[in-house]
């Protein structure tokens, strides 16, 4: 029999229901009403409540609860984007995952009036309440007001069991370690990064000499901000994080020919650049070896990044290649604690696609050595990475090996964490079904550590018998 502890997160779905697996957080019964309690269902059952616009109580059975797996709107999207609600679901249960929400919540929240119901029972009656509608929409709001709104990076969140994490030992297994690293190829730099702002919708009113991504109004385009939508971008940034914005500088951007404008998305959001920072990358412009070159002139004469994957990438995943572009980094420089860690741990993932989808080489290789600075990292943060990685078409270029080796070093070192963890094992083991890439690694490099601690072993026998 599973047992789910009070304010842990599952997945529910009655026996008799069509709809998926819902999000739901488990509750003890002072947290529910009292006329609720008193009709408790027969058997043994746990009262849960639904996650979403409408929140509900309900009495589960045990064998309609189940392990809450924060990757679903990844791994089943078209399920998530044709049930009615189920996204938004998913939106409160990973922010709350992220924010460690525990009982206390839960039991705060449900005072203001909600939605019950019984086992049998999909549908509520809050639509006939107008107050109980206005409630549901201002406990919806106060989730949502909460959460960040701009751009963290992919993520499935940490722990599922609020509101810790689970966080590798600070030790590490030196068998697992790499023999070398592979060098990382120069990047160019200026003299200061992007400027911030705690509120990305400001603009100037004078030019930032030293600003790196500038915007205008012109007469054919007009700069649209990067602005983040998707749950995701709730899931992957804290509220206090650095996010790359724009300036706006003064005259007609048509009139310099200092800046490239760079159409990303699929609706082609203009982002505009220093040429200085683009003109020279070898996989944009290359006319040495071969007639590379991904520059054009549109017809007011202003110079244009025409890549054919731009329209493959969301504008603010591109904010942070951009910003790499401009200053040779991005993101958080040096971040400090676990959260700012995962921060910058969902930053270099985003930069990760772009950079694959437009041949970033130097971006590639300069994430590698950003995430080994940062180490040790969240365990859930690893797994996702990792799935994304050794799922990365062809071709194989050296940063996606040196990746994809320091990911399943790190799953390697901490098998049997992942394994034995009662919140981790289930997503774990089938992402390696999914990807038997990734388990031969994690095997080999297993059974090379593990031969080297038998020869240490075998070293320490003959010296004791000595």
């Amino acid at each position: 029999m599973v047992f789910f502890t009070p304010g842990s997160l599952i997945l529910y779905r009655a026996s008799a229901s069509l709809l998926p697996q819902w999000p739901a957080v488990v509750c003890t019964d002072d947290v529910a009403p009292a006329n609720f309690v008193q009709n408790r269902a027969d058997g043994y059952v746990s009262l849960v409540l639904l996650m979403g616009e409408e929140q509900q109580f309900r009495w589960a059975h045990t064998t309609e609860m189940h392990d809450f797996d924060p990757f679903v709107p990844f791994t089943d999207e078209e399920t998530v984007e044709n049930t009615p609600g189920l996204g938004d679901a998913y939106e409160m249960a990973n922010f709350a995952l992220e924010a460690g929400f525990g009982l206390d919540h839960w039991r705060e929240q449900v005072r203001k009036p909600i939605t019950i119901s019984s086992s049998g029972s999909e549908d509520g009656d809050a639509d006939s309440d107008p107050e109980m509608r206005l409630a549901l929409r201002a406990s919806r709001e106060h989730y949502f007001g909460k959460a960040p709104k701009k751009r963290s990076a992919i993520l499935p969140t940490p722990s599922l069991s609020p509101p810790k994490r689970i966080r590798r030992p600070s030790t590490r297994f030196d068998a697992f370690k790499p023999a070398a690293k592979t060098p990382s190829s120069s990047h160019p730099t200026l003299s200061d990064p992007w400027q911030r702002h705690e509120d990305p919708c400001a603009r100037s009113t004078s030019t930032d000499k030293n600003s790196g991504i500038r915007a205008t109004h012109q007469k054919t385009t007009q700069w649209t901000p990067f602005v983040q939508r998707s749950f995701m971008d709730r899931l992957r940034h804290g509220p206090s994080s650095s996010k790359p914005v724009d300036d706006e500088i003064e005259g007609e951007l048509c009139e310099s020919k200092d800046f490239v404008q760079v159409l990303v998305g699929p609706k082609s959001e203009v982002s505009t650049l220093h040429k200085q920072a683009v003109w020279d990358r070898d996989y944009f412009r290359e006319t040495r070896l071969s007639n590379l070159n991904y520059f054009d002139q549109n017809d007011d004469g202003i110079w244009q990044l025409k890549h054919p994957r731009l329209h493959e990438i969301e504008p603010a995943d591109f904010a942070f290649a951009a910003e790499f572009l401009e200053s040779g980094d991005f993101g958080h420089k040096y971040p400090e604690g676990d959260e700012e860690v995962h921060e910058a741990f969902a930053e270099s993932i985003s930069a990760w696609d772009t950079a694959e989808k437009l041949g970033m080489t130097d971006l590639l290789d300069h994430i590698c050595d950003k995430m080994e600075r940062i180490a040790p990292w969240d365990m859930w943060d690893v797994l996702a990475f990792a799935c994304q990685v050794f799922t990365s078409p062809p071709p194989d270029l050296t940063a996606q090996t040196r990746m994809k080796d320091i990911l399943a070093t790190d799953i390697a070192e901490h098998y049997w964490i992942y394994i034995e963890d009662d919140h981790l094992s289930t997503t774990f083991v089938q992402r390696l079904r999914d990807l038997p890439e990734l388990e031969h690694v994690i095997y080999v490099k297993r059974a090379k550590a593990l031969k080297i601690r038998l020869g240490l072993e075998e070293e320490e026998d003959v010296m004791d018998m000595d």
